[in-house]
């Protein structure tokens, strides 16, 4: 009887904008479903919306302000974005931005927070903060239930798990609150560049010294669990991504696609050689009789 090689891969991934474990903290992945600025209204829209594809305000209203601010007669956004930027984001000056969690187009296109607003909840807002006192250190400002280091935003959080408020350490490919990565993850060839084959069974081998833990989010309560790496080890292992402090689901997708297709690989050859040690079984048995 010919024997079966059966190989069953299994691999879970979560996705994190701030680790958590001793040191605790949120994550990132992506908008919500309804994203930001609707067509027909929306926290900083007049006639034509908050962001939508024709203005991101009118030229009198928006929470920003009048023809000058809020995304009126001299700001807001436009259609100018290629590729288009797809559902839950809208087109500001030619970026594709979430009104749900942008600081520099809160609700509506040009909408800016600050003062004692600076935190953007698809409408600006007094920065939250869960802790006792709210007192931080070092320059620091309280963010949810999290001390940011001075220079860093509090942002709202957009992921699988959204509506909560994490640290973001700006830097020069995002220099504001990440937008996230859902409904949908932006992909499309024409927005890439420097696109590089990898080698899958490296990705691969990568995984057997990852720590995979589960763990609760500070925000959560204690009956609430998640499976995932921490961000520190993914960034680690894989190099991917602005930050330590978070990885964008993109990524995680991508690692486990890789690694998928490495395993299959794998069971191709593994098949072969089965096989062939298959066909010299069954001769050496007919030679016996």
């Amino acid at each position: 009887m010919k024997r079966t090689l059966v190989v069953l891969s299994l691999f879970v991934v979560g996705c994190g904008f701030q680790p958590v474990g001793e040191d605790g903290g949120a994550r990132a992945g992506g908008g919500a479903a309804t994203g930001g600025g609707a067509s027909t209204g929306g926290s900083g829209g007049g006639a034509t919306g908050g962001g939508a594809a024709t203005g991101g305000g009118s030229a009198t209203g928006g929470s920003g302000g009048g023809a000058t601010g809020g995304g009126g007669a001299t700001g807001g956004g436009g259609s100018s974005c290629s590729p288009a930027c797809g559902v839950g984001r809208e087109c500001c000056n030619g970026e594709c931005v979430n009104l749900n969690n942008n600081p520099q187009h809160c609700g509506a296109c040009g909408t800016t927070c600050s003062g004692a607003t600076p935190y953007c909840d698809g409408m600006c807002v007094a920065t939250p903060c869960g802790m006792d006192a709210g007192a931080c250190g070092g320059g620091g400002q309280c963010c949810g239930t999290q001390c940011c280091a001075a220079g860093d935003i509090c942002c709202r959080v957009e992921g699988p798990v959204s509506g909560f408020a994490g640290c973001h350490t700006p830097t020069v490919t995002e220099p504001t609150c990440p937008m996230g990565c859902a409904p949908l993850c932006a992909s499309d060839r024409d927005m890439k560049h420097a696109i590089t084959p990898i080698d899958e069974a490296l990705v691969l081998s990568k995984f057997e010294t990852l720590p995979i833990s589960t763990w609760t989010y500070n925000s959560d309560g204690d009956d609430v669990k998640h499976l995932g790496p921490m961000a520190q080890d993914f960034r680690a292992a894989f190099g991917l991504g602005v930050s330590d402090k978070n990885y964008d689901p993109i990524d995680a997708h991508g690692v486990q696609m890789a690694a998928i297709k490495a395993m299959l690989f794998r069971i191709q050859q593994l098949e072969k050689e089965n096989d062939a040690l298959e066909k010299r079984l069954e001769k050496l048995e007919k030679r016996k009789k």
